[in-house]
C-alpha cells in the first residue's frame, strides 16, 4: 500500500494558488466549510483527498472528501463545490487526524470510508458531479469535434472519472472526456475555469516539491531511504563474512 499524510503545515514559497482556505459549497449553495489540508499520495504526490473544516457546524468539525468529485464552483471564481448535502456529510465516518500514525491505521480508516462512500451508492454522484477539478494523469488530445461542442449553448465540459470498473470507485486515476451536460445544484450554467486552473497548479506545486514536502517522513523520507540503502549493502557483506 502507498504511503500517505497531509501537508500538515508544510507551506510553499509561492502560495497564490495554494486551495488550502478556500470555501466549499454543497448542494442548494449550503456552504460546507473551507479547505483545511489535502491527503496526498507519497508515491507520485497526487492529491486523493481534501480535508474540510465545517468551522463546527458539524459534530466532528472535520470531514474527508475524495478529490474527484471536487469541481469549480460556478458563483465564485475561487471557491469549489461538491454535490453533497449536509446531511449525507454528517453521516460521513469521523475524521481521524491521528490515523496517518500509522500506515496500518490509515489503511483501516480509509477502507471504512471507502465501505461507506459505495455502501450509499457514492452519494456525490447521485446529482452527478460533472466538472471535477482533478487534473487528468496524462494530458489527453482532444477530439476535433470537442472543440465545436464549447461553443454550444448550455455546453459545460465535463471531467467526470470514466468509470472503466464499478461507478463508485475512489478515487483513481481520472482521465477526462467533454460532452454536453444538464446543470446541477452547484453547476449552474457555466464552469468558472480559475478554480480549476487554481487546483491543477497546486498540484503541481505538490508534484514539484514533493522531496521536500516527503523531508520529515518516516516511512519514506530521504532519511528512511539512506537507512534502507545501507541496509541492502550491509546484508551481502554480512553474508560474505559468514560464508
Amino acid at each position: 500500500m502507498a504511503h500517505t499524510s497531509t501537508l500538515h503545515d508544510y507551506r510553499f514559497r509561492d502560495q497564490a494558488d495554494d486551495v488550502r482556505g478556500a470555501e466549499v459549497y454543497g448542494r442548494n449553495d449550503d456552504k460546507l466549510g473551507v479547505i483545511d489540508d489535502v491527503i496526498i499520495d507519497h508515491a507520485d504526490g497526487l492529491i486523493k483527498y481534501a480535508v474540510v473544516d465545517t468551522g463546527g457546524w458539524l459534530r466532528h468539525r472535520k470531514f474527508m472528501v475524495p478529490a474527484h468529485v471536487i469541481h469549480p464552483y460556478a458563483r465564485h471564481e475561487d471557491h469549489f463545490a461538491v454535490d453533497l448535502t449536509r446531511k449525507q456529510v454528517e453521516s460521513f465516518p469521523a475524521y481521524d487526524a491521528k490515523a496517518f500514525d500509522s500506515e496500518e491505521n490509515w489503511n483501516r480508516y480509509e477502507q471504512q470510508f471507502r465501505n461507506h462512500w459505495e455502501s450509499q451508492g457514492n452519494v456525490a454522484h447521485q446529482a452527478g458531479s460533472d466538472h471535477n477539478v482533478t487534473p487528468p494523469a496524462a494530458e489527453t488530445p482532444v477530439e476535433a469535434g470537442s472543440i465545436a461542442a464549447g461553443n454550444t449553448r448550455g455546453y459545460v465540459p465535463n471531467f467526470t472519472p470514466e468509470r472503466i470498473e464499478s461507478p463508485t470507485k475512489l478515487p483513481g486515476g481520472p482521465s477526462y472526456m467533454l460532452h454536453q451536460q444538464e446543470d446541477t445544484a452547484t453547476s449552474h450554467a457555466t464552469a468558472p475555469w480559475s478554480s480549476q486552473a487554481r487546483w491543477q497548479q497546486f498540484q503541481g506545486s505538490i508534484r514539484r516539491h514533493l522531496p521536500e514536502i516527503l523531508r520529515e517522513c518516516k516511512t519514506c523520507g530521504p532519511d528512511q531511504k539512506m537507512q534502507s540503502r545501507d541496509a541492502m549493502t550491509r546484508e551481502p557483506e554480512e553474508l560474505d563474512k559468514a560464508g
